[in-house]
């Protein structure tokens, strides 16, 4: 069981370096907190890895992405990218299901109380689902 803060100011990476049920996620990755030391995981998600996720389908995703697409395609100038942002979204949010799972997170912490941007909006996503 582990509580996922994401986005972790270096207080807080500091204030919880001791706290082995803490996983910390950022735009670089998973950083599980290990013995007073951060270890990063890049991709604890391979594409073989895709089918422990099987219960939850492509439409459901692409529903929620759809939904909160308003919020950030605000800062795509051109209209024909928005669907390369979906589609690379998708796969975000399945990697971050992934990592959720993987870590046994029961809890994340978001640094807003609102998403309102597109990296917290993803997480948000992923979460709901997971």
């Amino acid at each position: 069981m582990a509580v996922v803060f994401c986005w972790p100011s270096p207080q807080v990476r500091k204030t919880l370096a001791n706290e082995t049920n803490v996983v910390f996620f950022d735009e670089r990755g998973w950083w599980p907190v290990c013995q007073y030391s951060f270890e990063r995981v890049r991709d604890p998600l391979s594409i073989a890895s895709f089918s422990d996720i099987s219960d939850i389908s492509p439409q459901q995703i692409r529903n929620k992405l759809n939904w909160w697409t308003q919020i950030w395609t605000r800062h795509i100038g051109a209209a024909e990218d928005y669907e390369i942002l979906r589609a690379h979204s998708a796969l975000v949010v399945l990697k971050i299901i992934g990592g959720l799972r993987g870590y046994g997170a029961t809890s994340v912490i978001l640094p807003t109380a609102i998403p309102h941007h597109y990296d917290s909006s993803i997480v948000s996503i992923a979460c709901e689902l997971a």
